[in-house]
């Protein structure tokens, strides 16, 4: 588009800005599936919904790693990633649930 083109058609432009029409143009969806945490090496990924939930030890536990996440990869909503990425919730219930199937 010109610059003429696109002064004469602003007010639309504006009016489709404000209406939700025109959206930026996103990034590219990150590549969690060959993640490796920079501090550990491990696969895992912690989500916001992750973080939220821990208590103050554990995300003392896991602050490094969570930090060397954020700084690589940041930290994405469950919703924004596979269904076959570890993250940091699906770790913690298959160790509760293994331990459960032992009898334990």
């Amino acid at each position: 588009m010109t610059r003429d083109e696109f002064e004469r058609n602003l007010l639309i432009i504006e009016q489709q800005l404000k209406d939700g029409l025109i959206k930026p143009q996103s990034e590219q969806p990150k590549d969690y599936s060959s993640y490796k945490n920079p501090e550990t090496g491990t696969d895992k990924i912690y989500t916001r919904e992750d973080i939220s939930k821990m208590s103050t030890k554990e995300y003392s536990k896991n602050e490094k790693e969570i930090f060397a996440q954020m700084k690589s990869v940041g930290i994405p909503y469950k919703n924004d990633l596979p269904a076959n990425v570890k993250t940091h919730e699906k770790e913690k219930s298959y160790s509760a649930s293994s331990s459960n199937s032992d009898g334990k």
